[in-house]
């Protein structure tokens, strides 16, 4: 996603399309957009049919713990260091 802009760049636009004027070049990156919107629906649809249904619970994606800050402001967690602000420390 971060480089879709070059994406379409590269796919469409090299080499220079010779079109007689911008309209015309409008309409043909409009046509390869939806050409690339109805394969990505497709390809939606069939990836749908074999996902499995959620789960009934729901998901806990992040652990709360009180921990310590050392003097270099270092918080340490399942042994790994991570940098906090220094009116953390102690």
């Amino acid at each position: 996603m971060e480089n879709l802009v070059g994406y379409v760049r590269r796919n469409t636009l090299v080499p220079i399309p010779d079109v007689p004027e911008l309209a015309t070049l409008n309409e043909d990156l409009m046509t390869w957009c939806e050409s690339g919107r109805e394969r990505h629906h497709r390809d939606w649809e069939k990836e749908r049919a074999n996902l499995r249904p959620l789960p009934p619970h729901s998901f806990r994606c992040s652990v709360t713990r009180i921990v310590r800050v050392n003097s270099y402001s270092l918080a340490t967690y399942d042994r790994v260091r991570y940098s906090v602000p220094c009116r953390y420390v102690g």
